[in-house]
């Protein structure tokens, strides 16, 4: 991260009509931005901070958000300097920057955790939008050397690099194009309402000082419009970008294909150093419990890698049981070593998810797209897992009254409120088995797992999956996707 311009920004005193980005239209728009920075830098910086909770603890994306917030507070204490100079001259920044503040807190409480890193997201494309656009073109950001041009150079610099952590996390979150899209105009709208206003309060402050001629202001906004209409049309175009499908992905698939196969012995340590990644001292597998697992159940433990360094990003342990033997299971132990004490399993269709840790979003779908072709051509119909509910201990200190049975059932525009369970049915597995105490050492959870039942995609046509290879069924995946 580089270091912000020390020095105070201010108006060029040489003549009173002369203005820092040569002309009133292109200044004001400028400072019109920085008005909203300090407050709109702190509102993306809370989004990204509580969507990265919910990341694993060393998972790189996590560190990449921990520079991302590093780097928007110097922006932030930048643009407040910046701010303070604008108010010493007159502008009334101060009350802008309150009406702002008044407006983002009112966000912050009617929307969710997710909404608003889809608002922030969107805030953080459009300015680095505009930063492509300022650093590439003298007709939007001048390069004649002064405090202010080295601050928008460097700010716009750092938004550009950091862009993709956005992008990113509401990849991880799993969020929906809709969404996405939905909130991205509402926040373009916002900004852009936000922007003309404060330019039209700097134009009326400079036209009261004698600062500004009218006349002149707008012969000058024309001639400049006319001649940066190529920059407008590449701003037009980055912002447009942001419509296209799959957009939010583009940065994992620039990204190198992850490798999945089978596990192997040999993996071993890399596969201690991604349980060491997820879990606790208390909840990580032993290197017997994994080699026991893979000597158990070959073919159903499988490993995402980096196919550059060779680091697990991902691994997937499944055993073959029942839906009778599921139906018994009381603990995470039960599920795992076998059937419960004086119960039979009896022929089955079904698999159990021992343990899915993983530090990259994209290695669990490539395990999942890897392994569904196998699951067809084996007539597995049903995959069960189970998992903890980290949102129960929060919610019912605030519903003292309730319990794990009702917390599970609480929903929030249609989908599960706890923010595992949530996201747990975006991946399919939408049928809620059984809340079990005591299911595995949890804090969050207060040790309760939920056990959570999916139906492998195409299932219910397992004769047909029997007659064709599985070269076959993998030729046909993009077409299969379509199948309920």
């Amino acid at each position: 991260m580089s270091s912000p311009p020390t020095t105070a920004p201010t108006h060029n005193s040489d003549s009173p009509t002369r203005f820092w980005n040569q002309t009133a239209a292109r200044t004001h728009l400028f400072d019109a931005f920085s008005v909203m920075l300090p407050e709109g830098e702190a509102f993306v910086m809370d989004a990204v901070t509580e969507a990265a909770q919910h990341l694993p603890p060393a998972a790189e994306l996590r560190l990449e958000c921990a520079r991302f917030v590093k780097e928007e507070e110097a922006h932030q204490r930048a643009h407040r300097l910046y701010n303070a100079r604008l108010e010493q001259q007159g502008h009334g920044v101060a009350a802008m920057e309150a009406r702002i503040a008044h407006d983002l807190g009112s966000i912050k409480t009617r929307l969710s955790a997710d909404q608003r890193l889809c608002l922030a997201a969107a805030f953080e494309h459009v300015t680095a939008t505009i930063s492509a656009v300022a650093l590439r073109s003298e007709r939007v950001l001048t390069a004649t050397p002064n405090a202010q041009t080295r601050l928008w150079r460097w700010h716009c610099a750092e938004e550009m690099a950091h862009l993709g952590v956005t992008v990113e996390l509401m990849a991880a979150r799993d969020l929906s194009y809709g969404a996405r899209v939905g909130w991205f105009l509402v926040a373009s709208a916002v900004m852009l309402g936000d922007v003309l206003r404060h330019m039209r309060t700097f134009y009326r402050h400079d036209v009261a000082t004698g600062r500004l001629s009218p006349s002149r202001f707008w012969a000058s906004s024309l001639a400049s419009a006319v001649q940066a209409l190529p920059d407008l049309w590449s701003a037009g175009l980055g912002w447009a970008s942001y419509l296209l499908p799959r957009r939010w992905s583009m940065a994992k698939a620039a990204s190198a294909p992850i490798t999945v196969r089978e596990l192997r012995p040999a993996d071993i340590p890399a596969l201690m150093a991604l349980e060491h990644a997820c879990w606790t001292a208390e909840q990580a597998a032993q290197a017997s419990d994994l080699l026991d697992r893979m000597r158990r159940h070959p073919g159903h433990c499988l490993g995402a890698f980096c196919p550059r360094t060779g680091k697990a990003l991902a691994s997937l342990f499944m055993k073959p049981t029942s839906i009778h033997a599921m139906s018994q299971a009381r603990t995470w132990r039960d599920c795992v070593e076998g059937n419960p004490a004086g119960t039979t399993a009896g022929p089955g269709n079904a698999l159990f998810g021992i343990s899915l840790s993983s530090i990259d979003p994209a290695a669990v779908k490539a395990i999942f797209g890897y392994f569904w072709p196998h699951a067809l051509k084996g007539g597995w119909r049903h995959i069960f897992l189970g998992s903890p509910i980290p949102g129960l201990a929060n919610w019912l200190q605030r519903h003292p009254q309730g319990n794990a049975q009702a917390y599970v059932r609480q929903q929030r525009r249609g989908l599960p409120l706890d923010p595992q369970l949530r996201y747990y049915h975006g991946k399919g597995f939408r049928h809620i088995e059984a809340v079990l105490p005591d299911y595995f050492p949890h804090a969050g959870s207060l040790d309760h797992g939920v056990l959570l039942r999916g139906q492998v995609p195409g299932a219910r046509w397992a004769p047909l999956w029997r007659r064709v290879s599985l070269r076959h069924i993998q030729s046909m995946q993009r077409w299969l996707s379509s199948l309920p």
